[in-house]
């Protein structure tokens, strides 16, 4: 049986490149901080540090993400997106 070899792409992450998921829907998760984010990406611009999400509206999940300590809850809080 042949062997099949895995890559990897490599892709550049610009802020022309990003511009594209504007109106849709992210999840940020960390399991080390045990939090889970979920919203919808208004718009994103270039500043001085770096990359700039807004979000037209973001929510917190009450539990944590998926493999965490503390479990994923079926409740949200919405908080205010910045």
């Amino acid at each position: 049986m042949a062997r099949k070899e895995h890559t990897v792409d490599i892709v550049e992450l610009t802020v022309k490149s990003l511009k594209r998921f504007e109106g849709g829907e992210v999840e940020i998760q960390n399991s080390n901080e045990c939090y889970i984010y979920r919203g919808r990406i208004a718009s994103v611009a270039e500043t001085e540090d770096g990359v700039k999400f807004s979000f037209s509206w973001l929510a917190k999940n009450r539990g944590g993400p998926m493999g965490s300590v503390k479990p994923m809850s079926l409740e949200w809080d919405v908080v205010t997106p910045s």
